[in-house]
């Protein structure tokens, strides 16, 4: 009986070791890091020139197309500031 449980015990082994020498010849081979590329982030220039179109009871009034400076957007919670530079080359 001893000798059966040794038995069994040894052919465990040798199939636990056959079993991880397996999976580690089945292993995908380590791959190398791949170089990190510096990150270059670019801001566009702000565009100065662009529309407005006033509208009064769904009619359209007037429209203006040349320099506007947006002082505050609104995005902020402050009052939205703009100004349209109607002397220098806008159209009514």
């Amino acid at each position: 009986m001893r000798k059966k449980l040794i038995a069994a015990a040894i052919i465990l082994i040798l199939l636990a070791a056959a079993v991880a020498v397996r999976m580690h010849l089945n292993a995908e081979p380590d791959q190398p890091e791949p170089e990190a590329q510096p990150l270059v982030i670019t801001e566009p220039e702000p565009c100065l020139t662009g529309t407005v179109i006033v509208y009064g009871e769904g009619v359209r009034e007037s429209v203006y197309n040349g320099r506007i400076e947006i002082e505050n957007d609104g995005s902020d919670g402050n009052e939205i500031r703009i100004f349209v530079y109607a002397g220098e080359g806008g159209k009514k």
